[in-house]
C-alpha cells in the first residue's frame, strides 16, 4: 500500500468527538484530461479547489455505520423482527471494483439494474452500493427487489447491513412494510390464527416505535408518523372497549407527531385536529414545532439530494452548493430544538450524513464541518 494511502488512513475525522467514517471521493480535476484547464475565478471554489484531496476508498457500506450513545440506536443494535443470525447462505460480496468517476456510466448502471431479474441485478446492486454506500434510494431498490422475489433472508441480510447506518427514512418505511408483510402477511402465522394476530401486531408496534427512536427527528419522518397511524387504524376491535383503547392510541399518537417539526406537520396537526379537542399545552407544542419546521425547510429547501452524487468539478455551482449545506449543518449545530447533547449529536449526525451523500466527491476537508 503507498505511503500516502497508509497516512491517509490514519488520519481520524471527528464529528462532535466521535470518528466519522472516511468517505470516498475522487481527486477533483478541473477539467478532464486532455482538455485546457478553466480559471476558477470565485475565492469560494478556489477554496474547494485548493483542499481537494484524495480520501482513499471504503470497502463496504460496515464503514459508514454509526454507533451511537446514551441509549440511543447504535449500528450493531438488534432490530425488532430481523432474524439475530449474521449470514444468509450464498449471501454475494461482489468483488466489486469500487473505483472510477463516470457518472453517465454509473447511472446507466443503476438505471438497468431495475428492469433486470434479481439473480442477475444482485452482483450490481453489490457493485453500486459499494461505489455509493450513502445511496439510500438504491439500498431500498435493492431490499424491495429481494422481498418481492421473496427472498426474505436476503431482504434481512440487507436491513442488517444498512438500516442503523445509513440514516435514511425511505429505508426505514421499506422495514417496516417487510415487518408488516413478515408478522401479518397472508402467509404468517397470525393471518391463519385470529389468536396470534394481537401479539404480531404488538411486535409491529414496537418496530414502529424502534424506527421512531431511531429516526423519528428526521425532517422526513413525519412519513413514519402517518404509516404509524395507518397502521393502528388497521386494528379490528372486538368489543366497545377495544374502539376506545383505539381512538385513544390514533389520538395519542398524533399528539406526539405534532411536536416534532416534521415535513407533514401540518397535515397531522389537521389529523389531531379530526380526533377531537385539542389541549392547550397541545397547541403550544404545535405552534413551537411550526416555528422550526419554517426555518428548517427554508434551509432545506435550498439543498438537493439526487439518487446518485454529481461529481466536484470546482464550479461556481459547486461552491454554492458546499455553502448551503454548511448552512443547513450550522443551523442544526445551534440546537434550535433545545435538545439534550445526546440527541443533538444524532440530528447533526444525521444532517451530516444528508450532506454526504450530495457531497460524496467533494474532499473531506472541505465538507469538513
Amino acid at each position: 500500500m503507498p505511503r500516502g494511502t497508509r497516512a491517509s488512513k490514519r488520519k481520524a475525522d471527528e464529528l462532535n468527538g466521535e470518528d466519522e467514517p472516511q468517505v470516498p471521493a475522487a481527486k477533483v480535476q478541473a477539467v478532464k484530461k486532455g482538455t485546457r484547464a478553466s480559471k476558477v475565478k470565485s475565492p469560494k471554489a478556489k477554496a474547494v479547489k485548493e483542499e481537494a484531496k484524495t480520501v482513499p476508498e471504503q470497502d463496504n457500506v460496515a464503514a459508514a455505520g454509526v454507533d451511537c450513545e446514551n441509549g440511543q440506536p447504535g449500528a450493531s443494535d438488534r432490530v425488532p423482527g430481523l432474524d439475530d443470525s449474521n449470514d444468509v447462505k450464498n449471501q454475494v460480496v461482489a468483488n466489486a471494483e469500487v473505483k472510477g468517476d463516470d457518472m453517465k456510466e454509473w447511472k446507466k448502471i443503476a438505471r438497468n439494474l431495475k428492469a433486470e431479474p434479481i439473480d442477475s441485478a444482485r452482483a450490481g446492486y453489490e457493485r453500486l452500493l459499494r461505489r455509493f454506500p450513502f445511496a439510500d434510494h438504491y439500498w431500498v431498490q435493492y431490499a424491495d427487489a429481494e422481498f418481492t422475489s421473496k427472498n426474505y433472508d436476503r431482504v434481512e441480510a440487507i436491513l442488517k447491513r444498512g438500516l442503523l447506518s445509513l440514516l435514511s427514512v425511505d429505508f426505514w418505511l421499506f422495514y417496516l412494510k417487510y415487518l408488516k408483510e413478515k408478522l401479518l402477511g397472508e402467509n404468517s402465522k397470525a393471518s391463519r390464527d385470529r389468536g396470534l394476530e394481537k401479539d404480531a401486531r404488538k411486535k409491529v408496534e414496537e418496530g414502529y416505535e424502534y424506527a421512531l427512536k431511531s429516526i423519528g427527528y428526521a425532517f422526513d419522518a413525519g412519513l413514519i408518523w402517518k404509516d404509524y397511524i395507518a397502521f393502528i387504524r388497521t386494528a379490528v376491535c372486538d368489543s366497545q372497549y377495544d374502539v376506545g383503547n383505539k381512538a385513544l392510541a390514533i389520538k395519542g399518537a398524533f399528539s406526539r407527531a405534532i411536536k416534532t417539526p416534521v415535513r407533514n406537520l401540518e397535515e397531522l396537526y389537521k389529523g389531531l385536529e379530526a380526533t377531537g379537542v385539542v389541549a392547550p399545552e397541545v397547541q403550544q407544542e404545535y405552534m413551537k414545532a411550526k416555528t422550526l419546521y419554517d426555518e428548517r425547510l427554508k434551509r432545506l429547501n435550498e439543498v438537493k439530494i439526487d439518487y446518485l452524487p454529481e461529481p466536484c468539478a470546482n464550479s461556481e455551482a459547486d461552491a454554492s452548493r458546499l455553502m448551503k449545506w454548511r448552512a443547513v449543518i450550522d443551523y442544526e449545530k445551534k440546537n434550535p430544538e433545545r435538545v439534550t447533547e445526546a440527541e443533538l449529536k444524532q440530528r447533526v449526525r444525521y444532517v451530516y450524513r444528508r450532506a454526504l451523500s450530495s457531497l460524496y466527491f467533494f474532499s473531506r476537508n472541505v465538507v469538513r464541518i
